[in-house]
């Protein structure tokens, strides 16, 4: 009887525990382009804007995802990300950063400068895009940083431009 319940154990466990494995995937960053491509080795499965480090700070190399912050994560000088991933030291990919911890305390200037050069050495994505890659990336997947004007990718979406300055709102998060 107690082999049967731990083979029984086993079994259910076993199942469990592989329902929501996810395929390996490589988060490829351009910093040349200021794009971010996500593949599943021959597909592509999103491509979208993002905002390396000012003056080359995001490094270049091979890394992989590790921490994983699926809510608000502090950042530096009491600005927040909602979302982020390390994939090496200190450097993150993660939202644009937020003054507080509330999604209307975006800092719309900031967002606006996805596309180009604009953080401190981290990669800054939409929320929308650090929602996406948290739900379909895991720790252990392979984060490449590159340095390549040549690569012609083409985003999948196009980054909606905020009116003003000050605080607001994502408006890639519905």
């Amino acid at each position: 009887m107690k082999k049967t319940l731990t083979m029984i154990c086993f079994v259910i466990l076993s199942f469990v525990c592989t329902v929501n494995v996810k395929a390996d995937v490589k988060i490829t960053i351009n910093k040349a382009t200021q794009l971010v491509q996500v593949t599943d080795g021959e597909n592509v499965l999103r491509c979208f804007p993002c905002s390396t480090g000012k003056n080359n700070c995001t490094p270049r190399g091979n890394f992989k995802t590790s921490d994983y912050y699926r809510q608000w994560h502090a950042l530096y000088k009491g600005k927040f990300a909602y979302g982020a991933i390390r994939f090496y030291k200190n450097v993150l990919i993660h939202s644009v950063p937020y003054t507080k911890q509330s999604l209307n305390c975006l800092e719309l200037e900031e967002f606006n400068k996805l596309g180009s050069e604009a953080s401190m050495g981290c990669v800054r994505v939409s929320g929308s895009d650090m929602t996406w890659l948290l739900n379909n990336t895991k720790p252990g997947d392979k984060v490449v940083v590159i340095d390549d004007p040549g690569l012609e990718w083409v985003s999948d979406h196009k980054i909606p431009l905020t009116r003003g300055t000050g605080l607001g709102s994502d408006p890639t998060l519905k």
